[in-house]
C-alpha cells in the first residue's frame, strides 16, 4: 500500500534523474575539492573561508543599500513633495 504522497515523490525523482545525476556529480567533486584542501592546506582553507565571509558580506551590504536607498526615495519622495508631513 502506498504512503500518502509517495507517487508524487516517485514521479518527480524519475522526472529529474538526468539532473540530479549531473548536479550530484557537481556536488561530489565540490565535497572532494574541499576535503582535500582543507585537509593539505589550512592556511589557505583560512583564507577560502575568509573570502567567502568577506564576499558574502559586501553582496549583503550591497544589496541592503540598494533596497533601502529604494525605499528610502520611495517613501521619502512623496512625504518631501507634500511638504515634509505625514
Amino acid at each position: 500500500m502506498l504512503k500518502r504522497g509517495q507517487f508524487l515523490r516517485t514521479s518527480l525523482r524519475d522526472e529529474q534523474a538526468p539532473l540530479l545525476a549531473i548536479l550530484g556529480g557537481m556536488y561530489e567533486a565540490l565535497a572532494s575539492f574541499l576535503q582535500d584542501i582543507s585537509s593539505h592546506s589550512p592556511l589557505l582553507w583560512a583564507l577560502l573561508v575568509m573570502a567567502v565571509v568577506a564576499a558574502t558580506a559586501l553582496g549583503l551590504y550591497g544589496l541592503w543599500e540598494l533596497l533601502l536607498r529604494w525605499a528610502v526615495s520611495a517613501w521619502g519622495g512623496s512625504r518631501a513633495r507634500s511638504g515634509g508631513r505625514g
